[in-house]
């Protein structure tokens, strides 16, 4: 778009074109000077010439309105599809956090149901059994990109001083749960998963999970989606009784669930935090 101003000695287009009227000035005042000396009409020439200061001067600030008009509003569109991305992004991590701590819920609840077991000490039904430890396999992690968070996204554009400090402050949030997240899938991977393998049979464990329905609708992105086909059990004798009467059983039920519940404490300050940013957004 482009702003005209004409005189009767130059044309200006705008602040693009801020050279071009230095020189328009300057061959300005040239001739103003080149009329006061052959005419020897210097009170004349020096209205005529403060007249067209005057107009030059009121058509840089003209230029320069609608410049700073057109930015504003070039301004306000993209902090529109700005808060429209955020505001998507941040409703999908709401979700998201909401799945992963029903999933620490599950594990939660089915490592005190299994230490139960071990003190009561009382025969249990072995599918019992096989239910609440193949809950303690999963390892829900809260999965957002903070590293990358402020990429090719320009913040101040943000008006609002409030959403841009709940946003400067998120990845330090989603950095401190992935710490507690990393501590119970370093666990599980390296100490509980071996332990499992070798004092049980793995595979009944597996194929459980494959029908365990509210747990993995925690997992799948579709939540209409399972699994097609089953692994079946083992034909081999499960010694459910070697298993539950291991010492570190127990021990390694109480780091679950001890990790697990710091997890979700930390997942309910940061669902906190996503209902604030949402507010903002709305605001």
């Amino acid at each position: 778009m482009y702003f005209v101003f004409r005189t009767s000695n130059f044309e200006f287009r705008t602040l693009e074109h801020t050279d071009q009227l230095f020189l328009h000035m300057i061959n300005f005042f040239r001739k103003i000077r080149k009329k006061l000396a052959d005419d020897n009409m210097p009170l004349k020439y020096m209205r005529y010439a403060i007249g067209e200061i005057v107009l030059v001067v009121i058509g840089i600030l003209i230029a320069l309105s609608i410049n700073n008009w057109n930015e504003n509003r070039q301004n306000r569109q993209k902090e529109t599809i700005l808060l429209n991305q955020l505001k998507q992004e941040f409703m999908a991590y709401q979700e998201q956090l909401d799945d992963k701590i029903d999933q620490r819920i599950n594990i939660v609840h089915s490592a005190n149901t299994l230490l139960k077991f071990i003190d009561n000490g009382s025969t249990v039904n072995s599918d019992s059994i096989v239910y609440h430890l193949q809950r303690t396999l999963f390892i829900p992690t809260f999965n957002a990109n903070s590293n990358d968070f402020f990429a090719a996204r320009d913040m101040s554009l943000l008006q609002n001083d409030s959403l841009r400090a709940l946003l400067a402050i998120w990845p330090g949030q989603v950095d401190q749960l992935i710490e507690e997240e990393l501590q119970w899938v370093t666990y599980r991977d390296n100490q509980y998963v071996p332990f499992i393998t070798t004092h049980f049979q793995v595979r009944n464990l597996y194929n459980s999970v494959q029908v365990d329905f509210d747990m993995m609708k925690t997992i799948f992105l579709d939540k209409t989606e399972s699994f097609k086909s089953r692994i079946g059990n083992s034909k081999k004798n499960v010694d459910f009784k070697g298993l539950m009467t291991h010492g570190d059983f127990e021990d390694h039920l109480g780091f679950m669930i001890m990790i697990n519940n710091i997890s979700n404490i930390q997942s309910y300050t940061l669902a906190k935090h996503i209902d604030n940013i949402l507010q903002q957004i709305n605001y």
